[in-house]
Formats: C-alpha cells, structure tokens, sequence
C-alpha cells in the first residue's frame, strides 16, 4: 500500500501537482490541501493491477485543483 501511494505521489508530481502524503492513506493536494483518498484506488489496483488506475488518481487530483 506504501508503494502505491508512493507511486500515485510521483504520478501526480509527474503532472506538475504539489503533492505529499498524509498519515492517512491519502494524498494532499496543491498549495490549498485538498486531500483525495486512495481507498477507491488501490482497491481497483489490487483486484486488476491496472497501470490506467494511476491515470484515474491524476484525472481527480487535476480536478481538485
């Protein structure tokens, strides 16, 4: 799990978004600190070990924005 949201951190940096993460297993965003859970996505990620999930955690980062 660490290394999934290791890796949505450097996917959403990779987009040009602020991102660090949180205690929780989410992700702040921008300088506002939007926050966006990875629940959903690591869910996704596990049962499929879909790459296109890392492209579904920048979509909605983008949109936090």
């Amino acid at each position: 799990m660490q290394q999934f949201m290791g890796r949505c951190i450097g996917a959403i940096k990779k987009a040009g978004l602020r991102a660090k993460g949180s205690g929780q297993f989410s992700v702040i965003i921008g300088d506002a600190g939007a926050e966006l859970i990875l629940d959903d996505y690591w869910q996704q990620f596990s049962a499929t070990k879909d790459q296109a999930v890392f492209d579904r955690v920048v979509a909605a980062a983008k949109k936090m924005v």
